[in-house]
C-alpha cells in the first residue's frame, strides 16, 4: 500500500513538473519572440 501511494503521488509530481514549467516556458518564449518584432 504505501510503495502503491509513493509512485502514485511520484507521477504527480512529474506530471506536474512537466506541465508547468511548459506552460512557463511557452508563455515567455511567445512574449520574448514578440518584444523584438515589435
Amino acid at each position: 500500500m504505501p510503495l502503491s501511494q509513493t509512485g502514485s503521488y511520484t507521477t504527480q509530481i512529474q506530471h506536474n513538473h512537466i506541465l508547468m514549467p511548459t506552460s512557463q516556458t511557452w508563455s515567455y518564449t511567445r512574449t520574448y519572440i514578440k518584444n523584438p518584432m515589435s
